[in-house]
């Protein structure tokens, strides 16, 4: 079976679970890879709507495995044994600043033509909104300047007026983002 008529068939099961974690939803689809697909999710609670993300990822035998029962349980196994592990980590880690927070987990059973032929892992996760999305709101020249220094993690940022070589806001953090030569530099950021 290909990897998008699985991932169809896992979003089929998924919605008629709904909602998922007592009050969860499936919105949009905001990315995929080789094995997992991501989901933007929301729950209605009282007076506000939280965002998450979801990660599902099917656990299902490999390809080899597939002529022999006791191949194809042990290959599901090993990748179920995967998936725990990268839950384990990212809940060690959800504390962390910077690391996407865990936020809950849950499998279920793939069920194919009425038989189960492996399961699937849910990854509820903290759902970060993509600076480009951040820029827009804002608008203005030093908040943009200010949301690209804080989302390289430097929570005490100062941004400096280009044009004056002034602070807007103290001490200049164009040297210190320039330094990272992978990086754009946030003097080429327009509002």
């Amino acid at each position: 079976m290909e990897t998008n008529e699985l991932h169809n068939i896992i979003l089929e099961q998924l919605r008629s679970k709904q909602p998922l974690w007592s009050n969860w939803m499936i919105g949009e689809k905001i990315g995929s890879g080789a094995y997992s697909s991501v989901y933007k999710i929301t729950a209605e609670r009282s007076g506000r709507v939280d965002t998450a993300a979801m990660k599902v990822e099917p656990i299902v035998p490999s390809e080899n495995a597939m002529r022999d029962e006791e191949r194809k349980k042990r290959s599901i196994e090993l990748k179920r044994e995967l998936v725990i592990n990268e839950s384990n980590i990212m809940h060690k880690l959800k504390h962390c600043p910077n690391i996407v927070a865990y936020e809950d987990e849950s499998f279920f059973d793939l069920v194919i033509d009425g038989k189960v032929e492996g399961c699937y892992f849910c990854l509820r996760m903290e759902y970060l909104s993509c600076l480009g999305d951040l820029l827009k709101q804002k608008g203005a020249f030093y908040h943009s300047k200010l949301i690209y220094a804080m989302a390289l993690g430097n929570n005490n940022a100062r941004i400096r007026n280009p044009r004056t070589d002034s602070d807007w806001l103290g001490n200049g953090v164009h040297t210190y983002l320039c330094r990272h030569k992978r990086l754009p530099c946030p003097r080429s950021i327009q509002s």
